[in-house]
């Protein structure tokens, strides 16, 4: 901040002004007034408390007047006068019909004069004033004057550690493209992250992100991705996952996967509280996750404290699964092809008992 101290006798008092000039501009309205703090005091150098003081701004446009108004304020039990520069009555002296017109740019030096009268009055006395050799938002304002109405703006202030630009909600942005149809339109391709900035090359009109991705919601929860709602994967299917023989070892087949399925208890149930958990609600089917621990942990995991299911490799256990059902059932079918065969040839068997038996007078 840009303090200026200024200090005059004006008959038996001693005003000391103490002016403080922001270094940033409002983030969502023009650059309409400033704030300016002053100690009156008198001669004996005590404050003045509650004291209605006339007082006059006059800013200085290199050689020229660019603005001036005049205002009328109450100290405080203190003797503090508290104003804001731009909010006071214009009196038609100056190159700007108001504080907000000023064009900061246009002039080498900008200079801040201070007239009071101490009864409240109109009779104003120079008290003081400064060159402001430094006016903060003047870079700020060249951009925002290039641009017409302040469509981008730079933000700097004491409470924020970074810079941040700003553009008014009516207006597009387009980066890559000068007709975005949406807030934001990127014509190429986007990375996110610290790590990923500035090394690594985004696919085309593609996005990489470092970190987790939210979709409507405001807390990954841990994950990569989290969507709240529904999701679509044109032409269905699972999830890519590596599967060329090249990248694996230690490759053996499964063994008695049908056994390992049975393990497992279906079952329906219903969320006790759904939205608190991005679940749907109703009646749900699936397993209980603390059941199927034991039979496959690496289906479970443990996230903020609950277990989550991941079903992972149950199209490969499911095909076992059926192969081995196959094979039962393969040498069941042996079984009853023997069967049927040990059947017709006890019944010709028993036919001939029978045809032996029967008598010659029935034969």
């Amino acid at each position: 901040m840009i303090t200026t101290i200024m200090r005059t006798r004006f008959f038996l008092l001693q005003l000391a002004v103490l002016a403080t000039w922001p270094l940033f501009a409002q983030p969502t309205m023009p650059f309409t007034s400033t704030n300016y703090q002053a100690v009156v005091r008198n001669a004996n150098g005590d404050p003045l408390p509650y004291q209605t003081v006339g007082i006059k701004f006059l800013i200085s446009w290199g050689l020229a007047v660019a603005y001036e108004e005049t205002q009328t304020v109450t100290t405080d039990g203190q003797g503090v006068l508290t104003t804001r520069i731009g909010e006071g009555e214009y009196t038609g002296i100056g190159a700007f019909g108001s504080f907000e017109d000023i064009q900061w740019f246009g002039a080498a030096m900008f200079g801040l004069g201070v007239e009071m009268d101490i009864t409240g009055g109109t009779n104003y006395v120079p008290v003081g004033g400064a060159d402001l050799k430094c006016v903060p938002f003047a870079a700020l304002s060249r951009q925002a004057m290039m641009l017409a109405d302040s469509t981008w703006v730079v933000i700097s202030s004491p409470w924020q550690s970074e810079q941040v630009v700003y553009t008014r909600p009516p207006y597009r942005v387009g980066i890559g493209t000068s007709l975005p149809a949406n807030k934001l339109d990127v014509a190429g391709g986007a990375v996110v992250g610290e790590g990923f900035a500035g090394t690594a090359a985004a696919p085309a009109n593609g996005l990489l992100v470092e970190g987790s991705v939210g979709i409507g919601t405001t807390n990954t929860e841990g994950f990569s991705l989290l969507c709240n709602g529904s999701a679509a994967k044109p032409g269905g299917g699972s999830w890519s996952t590596a599967s060329d023989q090249r990248l694996k070892r230690d490759i053996a087949p499964l063994q008695g996967s049908l056994d390992l399925l049975l393990r497992l208890r279906g079952v329906s149930y219903v969320y006790k509280d759904p939205a608190s958990i991005h679940e749907l609600g109703g009646t749900r089917i699936g397993f209980i996750a603390q059941e199927v621990e034991p039979v496959l942990p690496d289906w479970v995991e443990e996230v903020d404290g609950y277990k989550r299911l991941t079903i992972r490799g149950f199209e490969a256990l499911a095909v076992e699964a059926l192969r081995e059902l196959d094979e039962e059932n393969r040498v069941l079918r042996a079984e009853l092809e023997a069967l049927r065969m040990q059947q017709a040839d006890l019944l010709q068997r028993l036919e001939r008992v029978e045809a032996l038996l029967t008598p010659s007078a029935d034969r």
